[in-house]
Protein backbone atom coordinates (compact mmCIF):
# COMPACT_ATOMS: atom_id res chain seq x y z
CA UNK A 1 0.00 0.00 0.00
CA UNK A 2 1.28 3.46 -0.86
CA UNK A 3 0.23 7.03 -0.03
CA UNK A 4 -2.28 8.52 -2.47
CA UNK A 5 -0.36 11.71 -3.34
CA UNK A 6 2.72 9.81 -4.51
CA UNK A 7 0.61 7.25 -6.39
CA UNK A 8 -1.21 10.04 -8.23
CA UNK A 9 1.98 11.92 -9.13
CA UNK A 10 3.71 8.74 -10.36
CA UNK A 11 0.51 7.51 -12.09
CA UNK A 12 0.60 4.20 -10.23
CA UNK A 13 -2.27 1.79 -10.89
CA UNK A 14 -3.71 -0.87 -8.61
CA UNK A 15 -2.67 -4.41 -9.44
CA UNK A 16 0.50 -3.43 -11.34
CA UNK A 17 4.07 -4.06 -10.13
CA UNK A 18 6.76 -1.43 -9.48
CA UNK A 19 10.35 -1.17 -8.23
CA UNK A 20 10.28 1.10 -5.19
CA UNK A 21 13.03 -0.23 -2.89
CA UNK A 22 16.38 1.63 -3.16
CA UNK A 23 18.92 -0.37 -5.19
CA UNK A 24 16.39 -3.07 -6.09
CA UNK A 25 15.61 -2.72 -9.79
CA UNK A 26 15.25 -6.34 -10.94
CA UNK A 27 11.95 -7.93 -11.96
CA UNK A 28 12.06 -10.20 -8.90
CA UNK A 29 12.12 -7.12 -6.63
CA UNK A 30 9.00 -5.59 -8.12
CA UNK A 31 6.13 -5.18 -5.67
CA UNK A 32 2.44 -5.31 -6.58
CA UNK A 33 0.35 -2.29 -5.59
CA UNK A 34 -2.66 -3.68 -3.71
CA UNK A 35 -4.01 -0.50 -2.09
CA UNK A 36 -3.67 3.30 -2.05
CA UNK A 37 -3.98 5.24 1.21
CA UNK A 38 -2.47 5.99 4.63
CA UNK A 39 -3.49 5.83 8.27
CA UNK A 40 -4.57 8.92 10.19
CA UNK A 41 -1.20 9.60 11.85
CA UNK A 42 0.89 9.12 8.70
CA UNK A 43 -0.72 11.54 6.27
CA UNK A 44 2.57 13.33 5.63
CA UNK A 45 5.38 11.16 4.21
CA UNK A 46 8.51 12.84 5.55
CA UNK A 47 11.33 11.77 7.86
CA UNK A 48 11.98 15.36 8.90
CA UNK A 49 9.65 16.40 11.70
CA UNK A 50 10.07 20.11 10.97
CA UNK A 51 8.59 19.64 7.47
CA UNK A 52 4.93 20.65 7.52
CA UNK A 53 4.36 20.24 3.77
CA UNK A 54 5.88 17.35 1.81
CA UNK A 55 6.89 16.89 -1.80
CA UNK A 56 4.48 14.30 -3.18
CA UNK A 57 6.70 13.80 -6.25
CA UNK A 58 9.38 11.89 -4.38
CA UNK A 59 8.16 11.38 -0.80
CA UNK A 60 5.77 8.57 0.00
CA UNK A 61 4.57 6.23 2.74
CA UNK A 62 4.84 2.58 1.76
CA UNK A 63 3.39 -0.36 3.69
CA UNK A 64 5.01 -3.76 3.03
CA UNK A 65 3.92 -7.15 4.26
CA UNK A 66 6.01 -8.40 7.19
CA UNK A 67 7.92 -11.05 5.19
CA UNK A 68 9.11 -8.57 2.57
CA UNK A 69 9.98 -5.96 5.19
CA UNK A 70 12.07 -8.47 7.12
CA UNK A 71 13.96 -9.60 4.03
CA UNK A 72 14.79 -6.01 3.07
CA UNK A 73 15.54 -4.36 6.41
CA UNK A 74 15.47 -6.71 9.41
CA UNK A 75 16.70 -10.16 8.49
CA UNK A 76 17.56 -12.24 11.56
CA UNK A 77 20.53 -13.86 9.79
CA UNK A 78 22.02 -10.42 9.10
CA UNK A 79 21.53 -10.92 5.37
CA UNK A 80 19.21 -7.98 4.76
CA UNK A 81 19.32 -6.94 1.14
CA UNK A 82 19.08 -3.14 1.49
CA UNK A 83 22.24 -1.38 2.64
CA UNK A 84 22.10 0.61 5.88
CA UNK A 85 23.26 3.75 4.06
CA UNK A 86 20.16 3.73 1.82
CA UNK A 87 17.53 4.10 4.53
CA UNK A 88 16.95 5.60 7.96
CA UNK A 89 14.75 4.18 10.71
CA UNK A 90 12.50 6.93 12.08
CA UNK A 91 9.73 4.76 13.48
CA UNK A 92 7.27 6.49 15.82
CA UNK A 93 4.34 5.04 17.73
CA UNK A 94 1.41 7.08 19.08
CA UNK A 95 -0.03 6.03 22.44
CA UNK A 96 -2.85 7.33 24.62
CA UNK A 97 -2.43 7.46 28.40
CA UNK A 98 -5.57 6.44 30.30
CA UNK A 99 -4.26 6.39 33.90
CA UNK A 100 -4.33 9.04 36.59
CA UNK A 101 -2.65 12.32 35.65
CA UNK A 102 -0.63 12.55 38.88
CA UNK A 103 0.84 9.08 38.25
CA UNK A 104 1.88 9.54 34.63
CA UNK A 105 5.64 9.83 35.30
CA UNK A 106 5.73 6.67 37.43
CA UNK A 107 3.64 4.79 34.88
CA UNK A 108 5.91 5.87 32.02
CA UNK A 109 8.93 4.56 33.92
CA UNK A 110 7.07 1.32 34.63
CA UNK A 111 6.23 1.03 30.92
CA UNK A 112 9.91 1.46 30.02
CA UNK A 113 10.82 -1.20 32.56
CA UNK A 114 8.48 -3.78 31.04
CA UNK A 115 9.44 -2.69 27.51
CA UNK A 116 12.99 -3.90 28.26
CA UNK A 117 14.36 -2.97 24.83
CA UNK A 118 17.91 -2.27 26.05
CA UNK A 119 19.75 -5.59 25.72
CA UNK A 120 22.66 -4.50 27.91
CA UNK A 121 20.36 -4.09 30.93
CA UNK A 122 18.14 -7.15 30.61
CA UNK A 123 19.71 -8.76 33.70
CA UNK A 124 19.01 -5.64 35.75
CA UNK A 125 15.41 -5.53 34.52
CA UNK A 126 14.96 -9.18 35.42
CA UNK A 127 16.28 -8.60 38.93
CA UNK A 128 14.05 -5.56 39.47
CA UNK A 129 10.93 -7.44 38.36
CA UNK A 130 11.63 -10.73 40.09
CA UNK A 131 12.97 -9.37 43.37
CA UNK A 132 10.78 -6.23 43.51
CA UNK A 133 13.83 -3.95 43.71
CA UNK A 134 13.70 -0.18 43.29
CA UNK A 135 14.63 1.02 39.84
CA UNK A 136 17.94 3.00 39.78
CA UNK A 137 17.25 6.54 38.60
CA UNK A 138 20.58 6.92 36.78
CA UNK A 139 20.21 3.66 34.85
CA UNK A 140 18.85 3.84 31.31
CA UNK A 141 16.50 0.84 31.34
CA UNK A 142 14.96 1.57 27.93
CA UNK A 143 16.20 3.12 24.69
CA UNK A 144 12.71 4.38 23.89
CA UNK A 145 12.36 8.16 23.74
CA UNK A 146 8.86 8.70 25.09
CA UNK A 147 7.62 12.26 24.55
CA UNK A 148 4.44 14.06 25.48
CA UNK A 149 2.19 15.87 23.01
CA UNK A 150 3.57 19.22 24.22
CA UNK A 151 7.10 18.10 23.31
CA UNK A 152 6.01 17.16 19.78
CA UNK A 153 3.78 20.12 19.00
CA UNK A 154 4.69 20.15 15.30
CA UNK A 155 3.88 16.47 14.91
CA UNK A 156 0.57 16.98 16.71
CA UNK A 157 -0.21 19.92 14.42
CA UNK A 158 0.71 17.92 11.33
CA UNK A 159 -1.27 14.86 12.40
CA UNK A 160 -4.43 16.87 13.04
CA UNK A 161 -4.01 19.37 10.22
CA UNK A 162 -6.21 17.56 7.71
CA UNK A 163 -9.05 17.18 10.19
CA UNK A 164 -8.82 20.85 11.22
CA UNK A 165 -8.85 21.99 7.59
CA UNK A 166 -11.83 19.75 6.82
CA UNK A 167 -13.76 21.08 9.82
CA UNK A 168 -12.90 24.67 8.84
CA UNK A 169 -14.20 24.16 5.30
CA UNK A 170 -17.33 22.48 6.65
CA UNK A 171 -17.95 25.41 9.01
CA UNK A 172 -17.41 27.92 6.20
CA UNK A 173 -19.78 26.02 3.92
CA UNK A 174 -22.47 25.87 6.64
CA UNK A 175 -22.17 29.62 7.28
CA UNK A 176 -22.37 30.52 3.57
CA UNK A 177 -25.25 28.10 2.98
CA UNK A 178 -27.13 29.62 5.92
CA UNK A 179 -26.58 33.14 4.55
CA UNK A 180 -27.63 32.01 1.07
CA UNK A 181 -30.74 30.28 2.45
CA UNK A 182 -31.68 33.39 4.42
CA UNK A 183 -31.31 35.52 1.26
CA UNK A 184 -33.46 33.10 -0.74
CA UNK A 185 -36.12 33.05 1.97
CA UNK A 186 -36.22 36.85 2.12
CA UNK A 187 -36.40 37.12 -1.68
CA UNK A 188 -39.18 34.54 -1.91
CA UNK A 189 -41.16 36.27 0.81
CA UNK A 190 -40.79 39.63 -0.97
CA UNK A 191 -41.72 38.18 -4.37
CA UNK A 192 -44.74 36.25 -3.06
CA UNK A 193 -45.99 39.25 -1.14
CA UNK A 194 -45.68 41.50 -4.20
CA UNK A 195 -47.36 38.96 -6.50
CA UNK A 196 -50.27 38.46 -4.13
CA UNK A 197 -50.77 42.22 -3.75
CA UNK A 198 -50.74 42.70 -7.55
CA UNK A 199 -53.04 39.73 -8.12
CA UNK A 200 -55.47 40.42 -5.31
CA UNK A 201 -58.27 41.01 -7.80
CA UNK A 202 -57.54 37.77 -9.66
CA UNK A 203 -57.50 35.83 -6.38
CA UNK A 204 -60.92 37.28 -5.56
CA UNK A 205 -62.23 36.22 -8.98
CA UNK A 206 -60.90 32.68 -8.48
CA UNK A 207 -62.59 32.45 -5.09
CA UNK A 208 -65.87 33.68 -6.58
CA UNK A 209 -65.61 30.96 -9.22
CA UNK A 210 -65.46 28.32 -6.45
CA UNK A 211 -61.74 27.70 -6.04
CA UNK A 212 -60.77 26.90 -2.46
CA UNK A 213 -58.08 28.76 -0.52
CA UNK A 214 -55.89 25.62 -0.48
CA UNK A 215 -55.98 25.20 -4.28
CA UNK A 216 -55.11 28.87 -4.81
CA UNK A 217 -52.31 28.64 -2.24
CA UNK A 218 -51.00 25.42 -3.83
CA UNK A 219 -50.84 27.18 -7.20
CA UNK A 220 -48.60 29.93 -5.80
CA UNK A 221 -46.43 27.44 -3.89
CA UNK A 222 -45.94 25.43 -7.09
CA UNK A 223 -45.20 28.63 -8.98
CA UNK A 224 -42.27 29.36 -6.62
CA UNK A 225 -41.10 25.83 -5.88
CA UNK A 226 -40.20 24.81 -9.45
CA UNK A 227 -37.72 27.71 -10.04
CA UNK A 228 -36.27 27.19 -6.53
CA UNK A 229 -35.64 23.48 -7.19
CA UNK A 230 -33.79 24.38 -10.38
CA UNK A 231 -31.84 27.38 -9.08
CA UNK A 232 -30.67 26.17 -5.63
CA UNK A 233 -28.58 23.18 -6.87
CA UNK A 234 -26.94 25.42 -9.50
CA UNK A 235 -26.11 28.04 -6.86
Amino acid sequence: MISSGFAKKQKFELGKTYNIVPGKNSISDQLRLDAIGTDAYNMYPTIYEEDLITNQNNEAIIYLNSIKFESYFNNKNNTKSVEDSKYQDVSRTYMRYVGKENEIENNVELYKLYLADNITNLKVVSDILNEQLEQPKDLKISRANIQSVSETSLLALRSGLLQKISLSFMLISIIFCSIFLACITFMLYTIVKKIMINQRGQIGNLKSLGYSNSSILFNYILYLTIPTILIVPLA
